[in-house]
């Protein structure tokens, strides 16, 4: 993959403001929805800085062994100090763990950036024991100015047609999967059993600085730096900034809402 999918640059940014405003409250929601308990063997995929990691580690109380695993180094150096000792470089699919070694695995919004959705969906279940867990977290459709703002100056900037080529290599299903009968399909279609979708609403409140330092380290932000000309980056900065300043309040809010798929594996 070109290295503007890479998410080294972008794991201070994700872990300090996107994680505890966007990622955290979501990460709870899927632990939740798993049932995780003390003892059991959990594996946190694409793990990121370790939300969902860390909030498996509370809600068991500790007592859990969780594994986070995620291809960036960066990003599992933030796990660690998140709380969570247990990381594996790695990604989906080819989970370099046996069969059945885990009692439930997770991936909080990282499926949308898998090439292979089905082949990873098996890998998952293929970790997990008979009867074990795996849970899924997708961002759904509900749009809000601030991102729809931003994605449009991000268009003009690099081009639409380009930009959505690269959105479609780096984010594949990020768009199917915002689809709650898409994302059931998959679980299904993969093997899972008992497959259950849950919808949650999320409300964010962030300072404009802070949102615009996410969205430029998004994986849109990304691509525009490896694509656009130092000055051409800092005047599209300057750009936004401006137009949120004069068009928004400060912090801005919005709700997000996402889907949570859990199936068994039999």
């Amino acid at each position: 993959m070109p290295d503007w999918t890479c998410y080294d640059s972008g794991a201070f940014t994700h872990n300090s403001l996107a994680g505890p405003a966007i990622f955290a409250a979501p990460a709870r929601d899927l632990v939740a929805a798993l049932a995780l308990q003390p003892g059991q063997f959990v594996l946190d995929v694409g793990s990121g800085a370790g939300a969902a990691a860390a909030a498996a580690l509370q809600a068991t109380r500790g007592e859990a062994v969780v594994v986070s695993l995620d291809p960036s180094p960066a990003m599992l150096r933030s796990a660690r100090e998140n709380g969570v000792s247990r990381v594996v470089a790695g990604a989906l699919p080819n989970l370099p763990f046996g069969a059945g070694r885990f009692d439930s695995a997770m991936a909080s919004f990282v499926l949308s950036h898998v090439a292979a959705l089905q082949d990873a969906l098996r890998d998952m279940l293929r970790v997990v024991r008979t009867s074990g867990q795996i849970g899924i977290t997708s961002w759904g459709d509900k749009t809000d100015p601030y991102r729809n703002l931003w994605d449009r100056m991000a268009e003009e900037a690099a081009g639409t047609a380009r930009l959505r080529a690269a959105l479609e290599q780096g984010v594949p299903w990020q768009d199917w999967l915002a689809d709650p009968s898409n994302l059931q399909s998959a679980l299904e279609q993969a093997g899972a059993a008992r497959v259950a979708i849950y919808e949650r609403h999320y409300p964010v409140s962030m300072k404009q600085a802070d949102f615009l330092a996410v969205r430029s380290h998004s994986i849109t932000g990304r691509f525009l730096q490896k694509t656009l000309s130092a000055e051409k980056w800092r005047e599209f900065e300057e750009r936004v900034a401006a137009e949120f300043r004069a068009r928004f309040p400060d912090p801005i809010e919005n709700v997000r809402n996402a889907w949570i798929g859990v199936g068994v594996r039999t």
